[in-house]
This record gives C-alpha cells, structure tokens and sequence, in this order.
C-alpha cells in the first residue's frame, strides 16, 4: 500500500499562529483526547470523582489554612496534628497544636499548646455579620511565656505553667451599623478566671479629613472581670506579712495610686522643652522631670474628683477581694453614651478619667440581674398581681438564659401575653429569641417591636422577610380585615393618604403591610399624587418580580384591597374632596 505523500502531513506555518485566547479553547480536548490515548481504561467514574475531590469546600479550606499556617511559621515554629474544616457551620478546628513563640527575655523558652483550637466565623449566609471567633480547649503557657517578674512570682508560688481549660477571644462586627463588640475570656482551673468585652457604638476607617487618627473609634463600654479560683491562696503568702492583712494591703493601693495618678497628672500638664532654647533656664522653673516650664504654667499634680473616686473605689475593693476571695471587676460608667478613642486620647490623665470614669467594683453594672427564685415563682404563676415589669424581666432572662438557666418555651409562655397587650420590649425579645426556630411567629413580633420603635427591630424585620416566602410575609402582615374600622385622619388631604401608606410600607410607626400600603397609595395615586403612583406600582413590581407564587399571592392579597379602595373613594367622595375647587 503507498504511503501517504508528505505535503498532506505538514501543515502550513501560517495556520500555527493561532491567536492567544484560542490555546485554552484547545487545551480541554487536547486534555481528553490525551486522556483516552493513555493506556488502560479511559476516564472512569471512580478517578473522575477522586479529580473533582480535590475541589470540595473542605478541600479548599484546608489549602488556605494550610497556606495561613505556613505565613504563620514565619513569625513562630509551630506544629499541628490535624485540620477539621466546616465550610457549612463556617468553621476549622485544628487539633494538636504546639507553637514555640520568641519572647523578648531571656530563659527557657516559651512553649504553647493546645488539643483544639476552633477558628469560626459569622453564619454564611449573614451578609450584614462580620465574626471571628478564636476558641481554644484543653490549652497551657510554660512559665517561660512570662516576663521575669511574674515568671518568678509563680514560680515562688510553686507554678510552673499555666493551664487553660478554655479560653476564647471574639470579634464581632455589624456592618451596617458600624458596631463592633470585643470579648475575651480566659478559664484557668484552680487558678483565676478573666473576662473582658469593650463595645464601640462605631469603629470604622476615618471619614474625616486630615484627621491623623485612621480609624474612628467610639466606646460605649468596657470590663475587665477576675474571678479567683484558688489563686490567690496560692499568690497570698508571697505577700508581707503586714499586707496580707486587707485594710492594711486597702490602704497601700490607695497611696500607691495617688501617687501614680499625682504623677501621670504632672507629666502631662509639663510644657515640652522646647528644642530651640538650647537647654538654658529661661528664666523658667524646672519640673521634677528636667523639664522647664514658665512661671505662669504651674504642674498640676492633683487628682481630680474622678480620680480620687477611682483611687478610693480600688482600696476598699482590693481590701474586700483579699478578705472574701471571690472576684473585682475593672468597668467604664460613662457619662454619656459614647466616647471617641483617638490615639492621644490616654496622654490626659484628667480626660481619661473625666470621660471614661473607671470603677473598681464587685460586680459588673453591664451584667444582667439574676433571677430570684421568688421572683421566678411568682412569674411562673398564673397571677394577675404580677407586675409587667416583673413578668418582662423573668421572660427575657429565661428566653436569652441570661440571668437564668434557658428555657424557650417558659420565657416565651410569658412573653407573648405582654407582646399581644403592646409591650414592644416584649415583642422584640420573642423575635430575637424565635428568628431561627420559628421565623414566622418572629416575624409578627418583629412587625410589632418595630412599630414602636424599638432599637434593632426594623433591621430584623427586613433580615427574616429575606428568609420567608411572600406568601407567608403577606399572611403573617394581614390585611384590611385585620383592621376593626379606618381611621379618618389619612382621608384628610393627599399628602395625609401618602404618609399613611408610607407608614405601612416602611413599618416604622405602624406595622409593615404591603397590602394596606398599597390601599392607601392607590387611594393617592387616584387623587393625582405620583409619589402615591409610585409606591402603588413599585409593590406590585416588586410582587410581580418576586416569581409566580408570589404574584399569585399577592393577587389574591390585592382583590379586597381594591374593592375596599374603589369603596371609600365612593363612600367619602373622594372625587369630590380631593377635585378642583
């Protein structure tokens, strides 16, 4: 048989430069075609599933925490055993863990381990959250991770290490608001316990302009709570005899703040040296620091009515920790809402104190109440002697199980009854409570909450309206026959009937029904309002965008609405009120 001439075998030159973006066009079925000339079977079920498996979510987070521990390693040797990712719950927990940190001193070395160490983040499908929670159990610090003097005080103490049993560390940031919460918790068996939480009302990049500070940090409140759990009697006899007595050990922190405060007070009030005065007198006074400052600008040292509060407050509780053991909590009392932290803001001693007034106390003002058992008796029965107030702080804290053990279902039982009376306080803390279980019966309560006002309540209204279909948003929100009579206020002028439906489309004076703002926008837009037009026709929009079911409910909705509409434009003769003169 001849062979085939040589020219059909050779292809032009021309016809190899093919344009760039063809090569990845060709390169899949150059990749198949390769694939079935390999030897053996082709492409099978079982080896086309083992390739995709290299692309699964908790294959793709394990390579970027793989990739995160690897830029780790370039400031701390560390190990691991292994990596459990949860791409649905938003969370990789990393078990086995050992990390070997420099520290700035000398001694044996630092040593931290931990047998988990879980890494979350905000629910997935929370596009207004932004979380990072770092949670470790089972954990230990060696004594070297201390700088020296507390490494030696422990190791007086007969301490060697430190064990966590569990500690966490959560940041929590609402996107829309801006507000960030910070909380810390520290659990060391047989030693202490440590919580602390600062809340900023606003932390955001700075929007002002020429404004050193890059981020705008606002403080509404912070604490820092230690609890003993058997470290002190461990710490106790490395103390003076004569301090190891509580009035005594009271009254040496009272002086030895003062006469930290008398310090940090003259600092700040000294003028800077100025560095063109080549270090001559002046004529000046010289400062106790070196110093020199104008006769005219005397060193103020003394503490203001702030900071003697403060220096008082911390002697007496000190003296009462060491008598009693139990715990001392740092906290901010505000003054006003909110403070702007800027990065001098701690150089004023005076204003640091003024602003933020620091207490030290036994218990933290921002903990809520307990539950007395009395008081949880008396709400759980049916008695009509209960006060509102009583009833409303029992079912809260059994609802969120702060301040008593949680119990959904008592808390609710009694919260529902003030909810339906009109208590909004009530209504809001059902729907927090119900939003994930019970999105429905949280959606009426949040209707209700909202319309009066309460801080919160809209945001929630419009994040469960994004999980319910709309025809159960339009089921739950009523319509006119909801409504016993229609008030006469709205049919007063035009304006009053687009207020009314604005009212209702937006929820934040009465509660949110797209039906009876369509009644009240239609009555408008028949007057000649194009404000009134447009709300009428952006609903049925928004209706008709939302798919079938939804338009098919709301056309169902809209029939009485339009009839009860046509009804009162007779009725009250609209035509006429609303017509030229």
């Amino acid at each position: 048989m001849p062979r085939l001439p040589a020219p059909r075998l050779a292809l032009p030159a021309p016809r190899l430069a093919l344009p760039a973006l063809a090569l990845p066009a060709l390169a899949l079925p150059a990749l198949a075609l390769t694939a079935c000339l390999l030897p053996g079977r082709a492409l099978a079920a079982d080896s086309t599933a083992a390739f995709w498996s290299l692309f699964t979510p908790e294959t793709l987070v394990r390579r970027v925490v793989q990739i995160g521990i690897g830029a780790l390693r370039r400031e701390t040797e560390l190990q691991y055993d292994h990596i459990l990712p949860d791409p649905v719950a938003g969370e990789v927990a990393i078990t086995g863990v050992l990390a070997w940190p420099d520290v700035p001193w000398d001694g044996d070395g630092c040593t931290l381990s931990a047998d988990r160490v879980t890494i979350r983040t905000a629910d997935p499908a929370s596009w207004d959250k932004v979380r990072l929670h770092l949670d470790i159990i089972g954990g230990s610090a060696t004594a070297g991770c201390l700088a020296p003097a507390p490494r030696a005080a422990l190791a007086q103490a007969g301490i060697d290490k430190i064990a966590i049993a569990q500690g966490s560390v959560d940041l929590d940031y609402t996107v829309s608001s801006a507000e960030a919460q910070v909380r810390l918790h520290l659990d060391s068996p047989g030693f202490a316990l440590i919580d602390g939480q600062a809340h900023f009302s606003y932390l955001a990049a700075n929007a002002t302009p020429g404004d050193a500070d890059p981020v705008a940090a606002y403080l509404s409140d912070a604490s820092l709570t230690l609890v003993n759990q058997g470290g002190w009697a461990k710490l106790k006899p490395l103390l003076p005899d004569r301090m190891q007595d509580p009035a005594m050990a009271g009254a040496a922190v009272t002086a030895a703040l003062t006469d930290m405060l008398q310090g940090a007070n003259a600092a700040a009030a000294a003028p800077a040296p100025d560095p063109g005065d080549g270090g001559g007198d002046g004529g000046g006074g010289t400062g106790g620091d070196g110093t020199t400052a104008p006769p005219d600008a005397p060193q103020d040292a003394a503490l203001d009515d702030a900071q003697k509060t403060f220096v008082i407050q911390a002697g007496r509780q000190v003296a009462r920790f060491m008598a009693e053991g139990d715990q001392i909590v740092l906290e901010t009392d505000l003054p006003d809402s909110e403070v702007r932290i800027t990065s001098t803001f701690f150089d004023d001693p005076h204003a640091v104190f003024r602003d933020l007034r620091p207490s030290v106390v036994a218990h933290a003002g921002s903990t809520p109440p307990l539950i007395e058992a009395a008081m949880m008796q008396k709400a759980l029965t049916v008695d009509g002697d209960t006060p509102d107030d009583t009833r409303l702080a029992v079912g809260t804290a059994l609802i969120t199980g702060r301040g008593a053990p949680k119990s959904v279902a008592k808390g609710r039982a009694i919260l529902e009854p003030l909810a339906q009376a009109g208590d909004t306080g009530a209504a809001l803390e059902l729907a927090r409570a119900l939003q994930d279980d019970d999105p429905v019966t949280a959606y009426r309560d949040a209707l209700l909450a909202a319309a009066g006002g309460e801080d919160g309540a809209m945001a929630l209204v419009d994040g469960l309206e994004e999980r319910l279909d709309t025809p159960g948003v339009l089921a739950v929100q009523g319509g006119l026959s909801d409504i016993a009579s229609l008030p006469d206020a709205p049919f007063a002028s035009v304006a009053a009937l687009r207020a009314e439906a604005l009212a209702r489309l937006t929820g934040a004076s009465e509660p949110r029904s797209y039906a009876l703002a369509w009644f009240w926008a239609s009555l408008a837009a028949a007057a000649g309002d194009p404000a009134g037009t447009d709300l009428r026709d952006g609903i049925d929009r928004r209706m008709r965008l939302h798919g079938p079911a939804a338009e098919a409910a709301w056309a169902a909705a809209r029939a009485p609405v339009e009839d009860a509409a046509l009804h009162e434009w007779v009725a009250r003769d609209l035509g006429t009120r609303f017509g030229p003169k």
